[in-house]
């Protein structure tokens, strides 16, 4: 058993760089070289290979009239040998859609669970390992195009979309690394999605709350912190930093069109600097640009803190160990349950 005094213990004795005077004045000082940078930054001009600035900052309005959002998030059950084998995977993608009405306002929730095989994803994919990377590619992919599924149902309906609002970045961080195939696979998809929801003319952005990016850290040579612990140090509350345009497209292999390609800002909440990242063609348009950010502030002031439509978003989407009981349960009874090994027969049998 964990001895959780001794490890307390242990804990309590760690010293971390950031608690330091020392590393508190360096980032104080890289901070303000940051603030003067922004002072000084040619809107258009590159500033590193995949940096470049394309609006000022500016202080987000509040937002005072009725709107939609659809706000969607996905969870899992990774491969795991106590699962099917290894052989199965479980995406559940939620979400919910608050509509904020002049005199009446709803909230329309779902949850659409889905299947994936080792089979399956080896002919979709390639030769990839069916791993919990794969698993979280395919994940964010099927967010997206739930996403735009329930969009455009909704502008066929008649009904007015403001915005669709994801959890976290609208970049595939580290799929370069990644075999040729899954590239090809995941760009030729995240392109598809994008396109369409420009075509549609479907406001959409990606939030994130504590980012860890250090790409303007970068810039002031201080990548030993975040882009948020120097910006919470510069930023009023409801003020962004300028918009930046990130050179991902490049990378992408012609999949994504210039106008998809990802542009990013931040903006202090008051509690805390978060990341707010949506299409090109959004920021070519000062009022769709504006009308994101505004909307974004009063979803994370109803929140108190967080975007409320991602928070239900999420709850909609998370497969609780209950669920996951019930289905380990299901597959019991399944022709994909095989024969347990004995290490797994004597953690199921033997009490604790």
């Amino acid at each position: 058993m964990l001895d959780r005094v001794v490890v307390a213990q242990k804990l309590a004795r760690l010293k971390f760089a950031w608690n330091s005077d020392v590393s508190k004045e360096l980032s104080r000082a890289a901070a303000l070289r940051l603030k003067d940078l922004f002072k000084k930054i040619v809107f258009g001009a590159q500033l590193t290979d995949s940096l470049v600035p394309l609006l000022p900052a500016f202080e987000v309005a509040s937002f005072q009239h009725s709107y939609c959002v659809l706000a969607v998030d996905g969870s899992q059950i990774y491969p795991d040998r106590s699962f099917a084998d290894g052989q199965l995977a479980l995406l559940n993608v939620g979400g919910i859609l608050l509509d904020y009405g002049a005199r009446v306002s709803a909230a329309d929730f779902f949850s659409e669970p889905e299947w994936l095989t080792l089979e399956g994803c080896a002919k979709d994919v390639g030769a990839f390992p069916f791993c919990p990377e794969l698993i979280d590619l395919l994940r964010s992919i099927r967010e997206l195009e739930l996403g735009l599924q329930r969009a455009v149902s909704l502008i066929q309906q008649g009904k007015n979309l403001d915005l669709v609002l994801f959890d976290g970045s609208m970049l595939q961080h580290g799929l370069m690394l990644k075999s040729l195939t899954l590239q090809k696979y995941v760009f030729e998809k995240l392109g598809r999605v994008l396109a369409l929801f420009r075509e549609h003319q479907i406001l959409v952005a990606w939030y994130t709350s504590a980012p860890h990016a250090h790409g303007l850290a970068a810039l002031v040579c201080d990548e030993n912190v975040t882009d948020a612990q120097l910006l919470v140090q510069i930023l009023g509350e409801w003020q962004t930093s300028p918009l930046f345009s990130v050179g991902q497209q490049l990378s992408m292999r012609g999949a994504v069109h210039p106008l998809d390609a990802c542009v990013f800002l931040y903006f202090f909440t008051g509690q805390e600097v978060a990341r707010l990242e949506f299409p090109r063609w959004i920021a070519n348009k000062p009022e769709l640009y504006g009308r994101v950010c505004a909307l974004m502030r009063d979803q994370v002031e109803k929140g108190m803190g967080y975007p409320v439509a991602l928070t239900e978003a999420h709850r909609q989407a998370v497969v609780s160990e209950a669920d996951r009981q019930s289905i380990l349960q299901l597959l019991e009874h399944s022709s994909f349950h095989g024969v347990r090994t004995a290490k797994m027969l004597r953690k199921i049998i033997v009490p604790v």
